[in-house]
């Protein structure tokens, strides 16, 4: 039955629009704080909550309830699922994915943003008081104002398609990006912002 979990993941992943499995059918939820603000900057801070997957999904469904979770951590152990700490413009269902902060490994272009993003954060509240309970932490523009951390799950083998490549270079190209304006952040340089064209995975 792990199998046919794994089966029907591959069914349900769509790295265009989610960046891995539907975020419709599996998800973790992250709880959000506003922890400082210094110039066009907001440094939101993000606590991990609860892994869940839709009640009436077709994941749910054909698992009988809670041996998702059981198959789930299986296919995590065998290192055939990943779960991606994901930026999202705000948590409604029809925002869209900006950029990971966590990778399939630690040398991952998303995992590079995370420890970049911390770093930046550091720099912007060298003057504030630190609140331990919320990690990580991510710098963002202030117009973007209704950003949520959720967590994706995503499939280490991918096809090789047309579709998954065009994927693999946007990724790269905006996470690029990304990493280029907290490393400024953190170095006390003012970056240059992502246009609208690039500013997604």
């Amino acid at each position: 039955m792990t199998l046919r979990l794994l089966v029907d993941l591959y069914e349900e992943q769509n790295l265009v629009e989610d960046g891995g499995i539907s975020r419709r059918l599996l998800w973790q939820v992250y709880r959000r704080k506003k922890l400082w603000e210094r110039g066009r900057y907001v440094v939101w801070g993000f606590s991990a909550g609860e892994l869940t997957t839709a009640r009436d999904g077709v994941l749910l469904y054909k698992t009988h309830g809670k041996e998702i979770w059981e198959r789930l951590d299986q296919l995590v152990s065998l290192g055939l699922v990943t779960w991606i700490q994901m930026v999202w413009e705000s948590d409604s269902a029809e925002a869209e994915p900006m950029f990971p902060i966590s990778g399939e490994r630690e040398d991952d272009l998303g995992a590079q943003i995370g420890l970049a993003a911390y770093e930046a954060s550091e720099a912007l509240m060298a003057d504030a008081e630190w609140e331990p309970n919320y990690h990580p932490m991510v710098p963002l523009p202030k117009h973007l104002g209704n950003v949520q951390l959720i967590g994706i799950a995503r499939l280490r083998y991918r096809p090789k398609t047309k579709l998954t490549g065009a994927w693999h270079a946007q990724h790269e190209q905006n996470g690029a990006r990304w990493l280029e304006i907290y490393e400024a952040l953190s170095e006390g340089r003012r970056p240059g912002m992502p246009t609208q064209a690039d500013a997604y995975v």
